[in-house]
Order: structure tokens, then C-alpha cells, then sequence
């Protein structure tokens, strides 16, 4: 139902022009990469402002507020007991009366 609305709603707006939308810059990598061992020599190196490649990141020094609630989150995860629940349902008799009414 969401797709048919949206296919509804795209069919009374003009197209985008094609000037507008910009191609994406296309991503270099400069870390040489071992082929024989299949990983790299050196870690790949992260751009500020620019997608990460997989196995990289920025790291940013904590402020001191940020650094107080990194230790609050870890003590309230490892101190305080956490429990999880879940429910299993069986809705087999609602899709029925759903497929029905739907009819």
C-alpha cells in the first residue's frame, strides 16, 4: 500500500532537473593493500568529512563531560542487574480474520 501511494503521489511531480543532482566523488584508496595475504600492509586512513572504508575510523578526544558519562554508562551497565524479556505469539487466527474482512 505504502509503494502504490508513492507511485501515486510521484506521478504528479515534475522530474528533478539533471543538472541538480551531483555524481558522487569517486572514493580513493591510498593504503597499499597486500594481495598474497589478503589484508592490508598499513590500516587504511579516515577523511574527515568523507564515508569511512570498513576498518576505519576518526578518533575524537573525549571533553571531560563526554569522558563522565562514558564511565556512568559503563558502571550503570556492569553494576545493575539487566534483565530482557520476549514474548512468542501465535497470530495465526488473526491473519485469518484479517484475509477475511480483506474479502
Amino acid at each position: 500500500d505504502a509503494l502504490k501511494l508513492l507511485n501515486q503521489s510521484d506521478k504528479g511531480r515534475p522530474a528533478p532537473p539533471a543538472a541538480a543532482v551531483a555524481p558522487p566523488a569517486p572514493l580513493t584508496v591510498s593504503a597499499p593493500i597486500a594481495l598474497s595475504a589478503g589484508r592490508p600492509t598499513s590500516p587504511p586512513v579516515s577523511v574527515p568529512g568523507k564515508p569511512g572504508m570498513p576498518g576505519t575510523f576518526t578518533e575524537i578526544p573525549a571533553s571531560n563531560v563526554r569522558r563522565v558519562i562514558a564511565q556512568r554508562l559503563t558502571q550503570s551497565k556492569s553494576t545493575i542487574p539487566h534483565a530482557y524479556a520476549s514474548v512468542d505469539c501465535d497470530l495465526g487466527a488473526v491473519m485469518k480474520l484479517r484475509e477475511q474482512l480483506a474479502t
